[in-house]
């Protein structure tokens, strides 16, 4: 004897534990134990008997499932046996089902309720349920429910329950949880158990020997893992017949014996779950619903945002999906029942397509609501219900769709009649019946090219553009019965022309040569819009005419769908349905008289669901933010889901009415743009978007690189959004890279491409308008380049000023609908000139360094580094620049794939914190003394610079306690603006700017903006200057050209009651006899270096005062109660803005920007000396009036005298030198009188005034 191998020694013994263990069935067969079976068999002389399983009592793997499986094996041994009686049986199988789905299709599998509903029915899920990944409760449930409703159906029913095997079982030895527990409820209910699996696993394994493997003896009984070839159904049918040769021997019962029940095991048992589809349910789709297939009664989504809508009576709601292991590509299903919103996974890593929705519901009617999530379905192919599984409805009532029947509208449309074409023939050009009173005929052929005598119909369908069309139906009226086609005219124009033809006819009965004007047939799609065989002894009604008017109805006898065709045609642009109707019999028929056809179309008209939200207060990183919403719909909301940033979050919004609420958490610092989309019942969708910011924390330093938020590729000279080589069409774009094409021309550039990045939310981390890093270095990062053969091409980097580089804003549309691609302005001086080769050599250098690490770059497409640091420091986060190159080449730079996109890296320090904290001038005069507050952020203030404007006056390094200050001189009546700027050891610097208006007599108001904006053809649309000062020649009529002045007049408006008059001027070199409004505008708009035509012409501004019209002999006017009165008033905005304007036609020459020269009250500076009512004096001292140039202060001594003479006090004060007045009261008691001195010092007494301000006695 051959020694057997470790691997079938080690699997005998496994086998040999498993004889031991496992009982060939749980109960033994007794004798006579299917009693009421053999009373059917015996007595009744009949046996309806029933298999419900999977796809082993389908019969899978046998050679004839009808003859070679189990079933039909068993049914054959019974009917051998008990040859006297007339068996039938039901096979009940559905492949990879389990007792979930077996419970739901009982009813209609077995017929139970039916005269052939089974009496004795075989069970077989056990492998199912075990691939269904039915967990031990839930096995429980579905199986003990399926034994309830079979006894339920029939109580003189018998039960086997059968127990299957697979081969990972067989291997391993190891029973599964849903075999255990459909046992023990086998045993609870008294069913006999047949393990079928255990039986044949012991027959495997005693026939494994050296040579005959385990494998090689599985397959001799099975085709697979699990499925019985003959062999292994022959094994299962024997194991079968042997029970039954024991449980129907002994005597024949005297009747049937109804079965009594024990306590269930479980609780509200599902015994009269049913199966139902929405075939019956009155559901029609409607708006973005779910789709419907009348045959199956299957609906299925395709999209997010999809909603299905129905009402069910019962406990328990279940659906039947396409959903099963081998297909992940879904997620969650969102619902609501009842009005409270919930998620379910469709996919639980089994086999199952049964999910449970809803159990332990009240048992009455409930109102559901399916809604595809963003997430639901992942793949192309769609998520489809193909049935509902309802418990606790005895009346199986289904479920309910009621659609709102307000939302349909029909449409009546009759064609053109100016241009309908009838009873003509284009073979010849005459009438197809003489003496044509309207009456309508046609003459067909079978040939369509050379078309007899069709009908042209026109109708405008514009009125349908952008509605959900339903149903579209040609209405018309058939007289005979022949084949009707109707065809597409794709140019819409019925427009006749003729062609001079020759024929031969016979005039007075000779033959004669005739030429004719015959018309030239109209091109058509010759592929039909419909075809229809007419049969007029039937209905010709084939089309949806609901709503048609009765008289209609009742004259007219025929219609076709055209459905399909009218979508199209309603969302072309011309909104024509151009048709020809035509048939092929070769006579004539008459169709209709004086009855034209009618267009009737149904629409849903479901006005979308109006969304509100609040504002959203901004919160630190890591705090949660308050969404507060409204959404309203007459059809009710089904779902309301929340966004940041086009990602949909998992929240569940509290609903209070009309107001939806949520939470929203861990949100990375800047930000962020949170979306609510509501739909309702119909799948309209309505959103609303709120901005969000989340604050962060500044860091010391900080490095991070960015993809570009856009990047654009327009080829201007083809006018192509061109991201990519031409194709072999030479029209077509690859969009995959981003390619510039370069003619070396800047003036006519080919395909420049263009980015837009924007960072600066992570430059002001609390979002207040001031920016906490400065940007110490900045690099645009691309790929390696590629080019006709040159591989150091010089590439420049051009601002584009209005920020906007989106391929609409690039367009123009002519009169006729040609496009033209239009490059945006652009600031024609190159921020950067770098060659390519210095740019790879700059990405290289940062690369060895380590500047890029832990940063997720692509290092493989990401090759070169282009230094845009001055460039991306003076745009403050924002900017879109323009990267082309002045060789004529065609370089890569990268593409749309993400990894691949244009990147920009940056390294940043933390600014300073800088504010100015005081800016006063309290006499005209004097200097203007400034404080600034700076603090370093990681690093110290090094100095303190004072501007004006952009000139520097003042650089201060000390302070005290932070604070730096300068007297800043020489500042000229008028606004000035103050900036300070704190620069930190590291360079970092903060800029804090202050308006102020420094005091004077008379100041001077100047633009800080000039617009000049013309509709004239020989003129630029708009041209902006700052601070203009130069003249401007304009031509104007009718207000075509206007000119806009804007000035900063803040500081004025504060004290508006004190000044005194105001004078507007306005050069001009040569008026040529023209004159000119000045009107102030009610705006709030700020003209800037990026203001636009559009911005600037279309209702910006609204005429406002006008302050006065200028002319050759008056260019100098007094403005002040007006323009007071526009200070005033808050409509004109902080900014004045002042249109210069004529309706009078001509040209001036040299108009140069209006200023206004204003004089303000109360500027005089103090007197030295005041005698007050209160027995004091003021003594108000400037000591750069007194103090020479070696003095650094000065001394002012106050001396009071008695009536005696004698000196009773003095008051000394030293003061700096500085231009600034000291003010201070002296105590001067009644009688006294005084003296006030100044003096280069209390050390030298050098008098700096001849002669002391005195006061005598009087």
């Amino acid at each position: 004897m051959k020694k057997l191998s470790k691997r079938a020694v080690a699997w005998l013994l496994t086998a040999l534990m498993l004889m031991t263990l496992i009982p060939s069935a749980a109960f033994a067969a007794e004798t006579g134990a299917l009693q009421n079976t053999l009373y059917k068999l015996k007595t009744d002389g009949k046996l309806n008997i029933g298999y419900i399983g999977g796809s082993i009592t389908v019969g899978a793997a046998a050679d004839n499932v009808n003859a070679d499986s189990y079933r039909a094996l068993t049914t054959k041994w019974i009917e051998e046996q008990f040859s006297t009686a007339a068996v039938t049986a039901i096979g009940a199988g559905v492949g990879g089902t389990g007792t979930k789905y077996g419970l739901f299709r009982a009813d209609s599998a077995l017929k139970l309720g039916t005269d052939e509903q089974p009496d004795l029915t075989f069970i077989e899920f056990a492998v199912n349920d075990e691939y269904d990944r039915l967990t031990a409760e839930e096995t429980s449930f579905y199986y003990e429910s399926l034994i309830n409703k079979l006894y339920a159906a029939n109580p003189n029913m018998d039960i086997v329950c059968l127990i299957t095997t697979n081969k990972g079982k067989a291997e391993d030895g190891a029973a599964f949880v849903q075999k255990n527990e459909q046992i023990k409820l086998a045993e609870h209910y008294g069913i006999p158990v047949i393990d079928m699996g255990d039986a044949i696993q012991k027959q495997i394994a005693s026939e494994v020997t050296e040579e005959n493997t385990f494998d090689t003896v599985w397959a001799k009984y099975f085709g697979d893992s699990v499925h019985p070839l003959n062999e292994g159904h022959k094994f299962y049918a024997k194991c079968i017949t042997d029970y039954l040769g024991t449980a129907l021997a002994g005597d024949v019962p005297a009747s049937l014996t109804a079965k009594t029940l024990p306590n269930p095991i479980n609780t509200d048992l599902a015994s009269d779950a049913y199966l139902t589809t929405a075939a019956g349910s009155g559901y029609t789709k409607v708006g973005n619903g779910w789709s419907y297939d009348t045959s199956t009664g299957e609906i299925s989504a395709t999209e997010s945002g999809q909603v299905f809508n129905f009402k069910f009576t019962g406990t328990r709601l279940e659906i039947m999906t396409n959903v099963n292991n081998s297909n992940s590509a879904y997620g969650d299903i969102q619902y609501t029942i009842d009005g409270e919103t919930k998620t379910k996974a469709l996919l639980h890593g089994g086999d199952c397509r049964i999910v449970e929705l809803a159990s332990g519901l009240e048992n009455k009617e409930h109102t559901v609501t399916l809604m595809t999530a963003d997430g639901t379905i992942n793949g192309e192919k769609p998520l489809t219900i193909s049935g509902f599984g309802i418990a606790g409805n005895a009346d199986k009532s289904g479920i309910k769709c009621e659609i709102d029947q307000s939302m349909f509208k029909v449409y009546n449309l009759t064609d053109n009649d100016k241009i309908r074409i009838q009873n003509l023939r284009f073979s010849n050009g005459e009438t197809v019946v003489s003496g044509y009173q309207g009456n309508k005929w046609l003459s067909g052929n079978k040939d369509l090219d050379n078309y007899e005598a069709p009908f042209f119909f026109q109708w405008d369908v514009s009125s349908l553009k952008g509605k959900e069309i339903v149903s579209a139906a040609y209405v018309h009226v058939v007289a005979a019965n022949d084949n009707f086609f109707l065809y597409d005219v794709p140019g819409d124009d019925l427009t006749l022309s003729y062609t001079e033809k020759t024929f031969t006819e016979k005039v007075n009965g000779v033959e004669t040569e005739v030429t004719k004007k015959v018309p030239n047939r109209i091109a058509i799609n010759k592929t039909p819009i419909a075809n229809v065989g007419l049969d007029l002894s039937k209905t010709a009604i084939s089309a949806d005419i609901t709503g048609l008017p009765e008289k209609v109805q009742n004259d007219y006898n025929f219609s076709v769908d055209i459905t399909d065709y009218i979508k199209e045609q309603a969302a072309s642009d011309k909104a024509l349905a151009t048709i020809m109707a035509y048939e092929d019999w070769g006579g004539r028929v008459m169709y209709g008289n004086n009855q034209f056809p009618i267009l009737w179309v149904k629409t849903i008209e479901n006005d979308a669901p109006v969304v509100t939200v609040n504002p959203i207060e901004k919160i630190n990183e890591g705090e949660t933010a308050t969404v507060v919403a409204t959404a309203t719909d007459t059809n009710g909301i089904a779902a309301v889901k929340f966004y940041v940033d086009g990602v949909e979050q998992s929240v569940e919004a509290v609903n209070d009415g009309d107001t939806y609420t949520a939470q929203l958490s861990g949100l990375a610092q800047g930000e962020h743009t949170v979306t609510v989309k509501a739909t309702d019942k119909y799948g309209a969708t309505g959103s609303a978007d709120a901005r969000l910011f989340v604050k962060g924390t500044v860091k010391t330093a900080l490095k991070d690189v960015v993809k570009a938020n856009k990047v654009t590729n327009p080829n201007f000279k083809d006018n192509l959004d061109y991201s990519g080589q031409l194709l072999s069409d030479n029209k077509t774009p690859d969009r995959s890279n981003f390619w510039i094409k370069s003619n070396g021309s800047l003036t006519d550039a080919v395909a420049p491409i263009f980015m837009k990045f924007d960072i600066s939310s992570i430059l002001d981390v609390d979002d207040d308008g001031i920016l906490d890093y400065d940007v110490k270095a900045a690099y645009l990062l691309t790929g390696n380049g590629a080019n006709n053969g040159r591989n150091n091409p010089p590439m420049q980097f051009y601002d584009v000023p209005s920020n906007d580089i989106s391929i609409e804003s690039m367009k123009e549309t002519d009169s006729d609908g040609n496009v033209t691609y239009v490059m945006p302005t652009i600031n024609r001086t190159a921020k950067a000139n770098i060659k390519y080769q210095a740019a790879r050599d700059l990405f290289s250098e940062l690369n060895t360094k380590g500047s890029f690490d832990n940063l997720g770059l692509d290092m493989d497409h990401t090759k070169a580094a282009f230094d845009l640091t001055n460039y991306v420091s003076e745009k403050n986060g924002k900017f879109s620049v323009m990267m082309y190159t002045s060789w004529g080449a065609t370089e890569i730079i990268g593409s749309t794939d993400d990894n691949k996109m244009p990147r920009l890296y940056f390294e940043l320090m933390a600014k300073p914190k800088a504010e100015i904290v005081l800016c006063e001038q309290n006499y005209a005069g004097e200097d203007l003394t400034v404080s600034v507050k700076a603090e370093g952020v990681g690093s110290d203030i090094e100095k303190v610079e004072i501007y004006d404007g952009d000139t520097l006056k003042a650089t201060v390094t000390e302070n005290t306690d932070g604070v730096y200050t300068a007297d800043i001189a020489d500042l000229s009546a008028g606004v000035h603006k103050i900036k300070a700027v704190a620069i930190a050891k590291n360079t970092a610097k903060a800029e804090t700017v202050k308006i102020v208006l420094v005091k004077g007599e008379t100041t001077v108001a100047n633009n800080n903006y000039r617009a000049v904006v013309s509709t004239q053809s020989d003129a630029k649309p708009i041209e902006i200057s700052a601070a203009a000062a130069e003249g401007k020649t304009i031509k104007t009529y009718n207000d075509s050209t206007q000119i806009y002045y804007q000035y900063d007049v803040s500081e004025y408006k504060k004290i508006v009651d004190k000044i005194e008059s105001v004078t507007m001027n306005t050069k001009v070199n040569k008026f040529n006899g023209q004159w000119y409004d000045l009107t102030a505008m009610k705006t709030d708009y700020v003209i800037s270096d990026n203001s636009t035509y559009d911005e600037m012409k279309n209702g910006t501004f609204v005429n406002g005062e006008t302050l006065g019209r200028i002319s050759e002999n008056n260019t100098s006017i007094d403005v002040t109660d007006k323009f007071k009165s526009v200070l005033a008033d808050s409509s004109y905005g902080t900014y004045l803005t002042l249109k210069l304007w004529s309706t009078r036609g001509g040209m001036s020459e040299g108009i140069y920007p209006t200023s206004f020269t204003i004089k303000i009250k109360e500027t005089a500076a103090p007197s030295f000396v005041t005698e007050n009512s209160d027995n004091t004096i003021t003594v108000a001292v400037n000591p750069a009036q007194y103090a020479g140039e070696d003095n650094s202060s000065i001394c002012v001594a106050a001396a009071v005298y008695g009536a005696d003479g004698a000196l009773k006090n003095t008051v000394v004060r030293t003061l700096p030198t500085r231009n600034k007045y000291t003010v201070y009261n002296v105590d001067m008691p009644e009688g006294c009188t005084y003296k006030v001195f100044v003096f280069d010092g209390i050390g030298t007494l050098k008098p700096l005034l001849n002669t002391p301000t005195t006061k005598t006695a009087e």
